[in-house]
């Protein structure tokens, strides 16, 4: 076809943008808030220690024998080194983008931290797959794999633990759990107050659902062993041991022939294992 009028032979004002934008699909920040974090000592050193109590043993004695000193009558506390290092963003905006769109520096700010973020999430979760004990699901995971992974952490920590656990574990495994579940002919999830465990909505912070003693948060970037991926059962207050700044440092830098601005966004942070018994890794298929 030939000499139609077409849209680029007239003026025609900028396009139309929408009334919406769709939220960037990336990867949620989940494991962060879980995790046991203090301050980095600010104008101290970069290096923590993460303090392990220690603990007496009793014995009994015969009368009249004299107590012969032991490893029982030494109380010794151990640690685990954390060194904070800075997580950073940098980003250029030019004079342009700032005077013609709707991209401002607090625009970029926002993302910057947003990154940094996903970037904290990413070194939580790459822990996962040091711990000792693991658990991994014959195919797919199930409810009882769930359960014997709480069962190894409640039992290695001789029940000193905090409370609920929690559970970091991948889509698919979550998506498993679910479809058993609905499923099940068990009555308990018939009655009303266990309608919405694992109902298939999943919140804006990663979390699915309960199971007994445990609440279970689905992420990605989960490391992976042998085709699995490495998810994790553990105590939010004795799992991993983590320091950051308790605020991103963000600076802006004009940059006069390049007619640009450098934001840059930092924090120092760092996370470590603390204890290994508190974590148990839950292998399922990726």
């Amino acid at each position: 076809m030939a000499n139609e009028t077409e849209l680029a032979n007239i003026g025609h004002p900028t396009d139309v943008i929408s009334d919406a934008i769709s939220a960037a699909l990336v990867q949620k920040v989940v494991a962060l808030p879980l995790i046991y974090t203090e301050d980095v000592a600010e104008g101290a050193s970069n290096v923590k220690l993460a303090r392990k109590a220690g603990n007496l043993v009793a014995e009994e004695l015969a009368e009249s024998s004299a107590y012969s000193f032991s490893a029982s009558s030494e109380y010794t506390e151990s640690e685990v080194t954390s060194t904070a290092t800075k997580f950073v963003c940098v980003s250029k905006l030019t004079i342009e983008a700032q005077k013609f769109s709707s991209v401002t520096k607090e625009k970029i700010m926002m993302e910057q931290a947003a990154a940094i973020g996903r970037d904290l999430d990413d070194e939580i979760l790459a822990l996962t797959s040091g711990f000792s004990n693991q658990v991994t699901a014959t195919s797919t995971l199930t409810v009882d794999d769930v359960q014997q992974a709480v069962y190894t952490v409640r039992s290695g920590t001789a029940g000193v633990i905090s409370g609920m656990l929690a559970a970091l574990l991948d889509y698919k495994g979550v998506n498993e759990l679910i479809k058993e579940i609905n499923s099940s002919t068990g009555t308990i999830y018939s009655q009303a107050q266990h309608s919405t465990l694992l109902g298939g909505v999943i919140a804006e912070n990663g979390f699915a659902g309960t199971l007994p003693g445990v609440a279970l948060y689905n992420t990605d970037g989960l490391p992976t062993s042998g085709g699995d991926d490495v998810g994790l059962v553990f105590d939010p207050a004795l799992a991993i041991f983590g320091q950051m700044s308790s605020s991103i440092e963000t600076r802006e830098l004009p940059n006069m022939t390049g007619f640009w601005d450098e934001i840059s966004s930092a924090i120092f942070a760092d996370f470590v294992e603390w204890n290994d018994a508190a974590g148990c890794g839950l292998l399922s298929d990726t």
